[in-house]
């Protein structure tokens, strides 16, 4: 019969280097204070127009300052008003039907409702975005089924473009822009 072999346990690594365990640990103690304790980032951000400026100061107190004067005249200036969205398209009727052409140059919004409660159940309303010239449109129009509905959907591109409605609803549509 062979000798037993001393067979011990392995030791792992902490129990091999306390002192260095010990030692990490308060590092990684103080560390985690100092970014609990710190104080919070400064921030500062100036916005100036021709007819007003923004300041806002976050030094931890958490302070914005707004100043709305004309320079040099001292009184309130009033932010001029955002100009009311021209209607390049308003039209109610029910069934298929291709609209008019319209215009658009750059943003533009599609507002459409429908109501089928007169079919007598939820009906199909789609909306095709058509170009005049015949090229291709990637803007979505509309695609729903239900009783009643509508939505508003904006769009950024620019051209003439015509909807084609497809449906047995009453509907009205109307386009800005």
């Amino acid at each position: 019969m062979e000798p037993m072999k001393n067979l011990r346990k392995p030791r792992h690594w902490v129990s091999k280097h306390k002192r260095l365990s010990l030692i990490l640990g308060c590092v990684v103690i103080l560390l985690v204070l100092a970014v609990i304790v710190s104080p919070t980032a400064t921030k500062t951000t100036t916005i100036h127009t021709r007819a007003s400026s923004v300041s806002e100061k976050d030094e931890g107190s958490n302070t914005i300052t707004l100043h709305d004067t004309l320079p040099g005249s001292g009184s309130l200036a009033q932010a001029p008003a955002a100009p009311t969205p021209k209607v390049l398209l308003d039209q109610s009727s029910s069934g298929d039907v291709s609209t008019a052409p319209f215009t658009t140059t750059g943003d533009w919004t599609l507002t459409y409702t429908f109501d089928c409660t007169n079919y007598g159940y939820a009906g199909n309303f789609q909306i095709y975005i058509e170009n005049t010239d015949g090229s291709e449109n990637t803007d979505e129009g509309a695609n729903d089924l239900s009783m009643s509905g509508g939505n508003t959907d904006h769009y950024y591109d620019s051209g003439q473009h015509y909807l084609e409605i497809n449906t047995e609803c009453d509907w009205h549509v109307t386009v800005t822009g």
